[in-house]
């Protein structure tokens, strides 16, 4: 007995240790397994998940690929910042005439910073295309930031999906995403924004960045200053009680600093004030708000921003209304009033008298987006709220909030999904930019490149890259305008030897009698029909015409 207590009592062997280190070990691994391959199912499970949201990012992104080099007719607009950003990669300036400080550059410098990353794996006919293939990772970052922005907003992965959807599938959206804007660089640097604003860890880091791109989307185009109440209100909800106050600073202080770069470089070259001889930020604002050609009011029939709202509306009114019709609900529903504050500050600006430029919608469209998405999904979720007091009388709303929710999406998959594949279809069939590109080459092949030509801001990049002298090809109002220009050209279209009109200068044509009286020309060549129409003069300067030499001591152009 003593024997076998003393042998119970003693200390294992080694080869009883070394068996029990393996039993451990041995459980350690099955553990150690286990955890891996549930890493491994999470994994998939997540991807899995996101695939609704990767197809509706693609679907918006290849939708607005297709068809994007004709479907969209040129604008001024899309001509001056592509001729900018070429200026800020082949000249070192901001501009190739006078910079007058009409929009901040961080917009078109983005532009030149895409057009180098993809220009050694695409090549394009004209400049334009180019740079409308340098907006689709605009739009496909756009996408994916808005998805990020619902889900951290609290919406459903299902609904954040409808709601990217709704954003890059409306015939409005695609129209405008194509084309070269800065009010698609502002509302990229704006959804970036309200994704640091939402980010669920709250760190101060990401109050301090959603500040900075802030401040990037207002150096893109200014108009973004009308969403600051909407993010002064999304970042103090979401900031974390003990360091709001901080964190608020923060994000505001680096929100002026960054923006005050811009009034500080003009101030550095003197161009902060208005004086003789410079141009100025002041005299730039000045003319913005109080000299610029009023659209008037939507409430006022047959104004231009009653036809540019009507115009929206042609394309797409069921977003718009949608919206409008989603407004009251998302004002009440806490986690949507930040984005129906800003949906309510861009739409009142189509109503007070002013100046409304037609790409204005493109700041609308996010938010008009996050609203009916955001309120499919609060009534989708009203039936999954707990319920405190009143549980009889509430019964009624929970069971009615789904049904509603999936009676919107269907009514929405019936009526809206027709006419927005109709719109796209008929779109992305018409060519509008035929006769730009025939008269093109026409002025290319068949004009001498020694010649003086004035011709719109689209077609200057592209004679200038086809091999005609940058500062013998002038944008039409640039004369009597540019004093670079008028001292190389005093006598106006007269020292000039062909004009091109398009359809910006027959838009534009408030511009053209003072300074084209009395000019005499014949046709050359036609190109296009209807509004797409593009006609090559030859002006008739008389006989015994000499060519105008190069005047001396004229500044460079730029």
């Amino acid at each position: 007995m003593g024997e076998d207590r003393a042998r119970r009592s003693a200390p294992l062997t080694p080869v009883a240790e070394q068996t029990g280190e393996l039993t451990e070990a041995g459980v350690r691994l099955e553990q150690g397994y286990a955890e891996t391959t549930t890493w491994w199912l999470a994994c998939v499970l997540a991807f899995l998940r996101a695939v609704p949201a990767l197809v509706a990012i693609g679907a918006t992104t290849a939708l607005t690929a297709y068809g994007f080099r004709s479907s969209a007719a040129q604008t001024d607009d899309e001509g001056t910042y592509l001729a900018q950003a070429w200026s800020i990669t082949h000249l070192g300036s901001l501009s190739q005439y006078t910079y007058w400080y009409d929009h901040p550059p961080v917009g078109w410098i983005t532009l030149a910073l895409l057009e180098q990353a993809i220009s050694p794996f695409l090549s394009f006919g004209t400049t334009l295309e180019t740079g409308r293939a340098a907006m689709l990772p605009v739009t496909l970052a756009s996408a994916t930031l808005l998805y990020v922005v619902a889900r951290r907003a609290g919406i459903t992965r299902g609904y954040s999906t409808v709601t990217v959807l709704l954003f890059g599938l409306s015939p409005l959206a695609i129209q405008f995403h194509r084309m070269v804007l800065l009010d698609n660089f502002a509302g990229l640097w704006t959804l970036a924004a309200m994704a640091f604003a939402l980010t669920p860890a709250r760190r101060i880091w990401a109050t301090a960045a959603c500040g900075s791109c802030l401040a990037l989307a207002v150096l893109s185009k200014e108009a973004a200053l009308l969403l600051l109440p909407a993010m002064a209100l999304l970042v103090w909800r979401n900031c974390d009680l003990r360091t709001r106050r901080f964190a608020y600073t923060l994000a505001a202080s680096a929100f002026v600093l960054v923006v005050s770069v811009y009034p500080l470089y003009a101030a550095l070259k003197s161009e902060l004030l208005a004086g003789s001889g410079h141009v100025s930020i002041e005299s730039a604002l000045r003319w913005q708000f109080f000299q610029r050609q009023t659209s008037g009011s939507v409430l006022t029939a047959h104004s231009r921003a009653d036809g540019i709202v009507r115009g929206w509306l042609a394309q797409d009114r069921w977003l718009l209304a949608g919206a409008f019709v989603a407004l009251p609900f998302a004002a009440i529903v806490r986690r949507l009033q930040p984005f129906a504050l800003a949906f309510g500050t861009l739409a009142l600006i189509p109503v007070k008298p002013g100046y409304l430029p037609e790409m204005f919608v493109i700041a609308i469209l996010p938010f008009a987006a996050l609203l009916v998405g955001g309120s499919l999904d609060a009534l989708w979720q009203l039936s999954r709220e707990r319920v405190r007091d009143g549980r009889l009388r509430m019964l009624p709303l929970r069971a009615a909030s789904p049904i509603a929710a999936l009676a919107l999406c269907a009514g929405a998959a019936l009526l809206v999904a027709p006419a927005w594949a109709h719109s796209i279809a008929r779109d992305d069939h018409a060519d509008h930019n035929r006769g730009y590109r025939q008269a093109l080459r026409f002025l290319i092949s068949s004009v001498p490149h020694q010649s003086t030509l004035i011709v719109d801001d689209n077609m200057w990049l592209d004679l200038v890259e086809g091999g005609f002298e940058r500062d013998r090809v002038v944008w039409m109002y640039k004369l009597r305008r540019d004093p670079a220009v008028d001292c190389r050209y005093p006598d106006g279209w007269r020292d000039f030897d062909y004009l091109v009109v398009t359809p910006v200068m027959r838009a534009l044509k408030f511009d053209l009698p003072e300074a084209f009286t009395g000019l005499k020309s014949h046709v050359a060549a036609t190109y296009g029909s209807g509004t797409d129409r593009y006609t090559i003069l030859r002006i008739d300067h008389g006989s015994g015409y000499l060519a105008p030499s190069p005047r001396a001591g004229c500044p460079p152009i730029p």
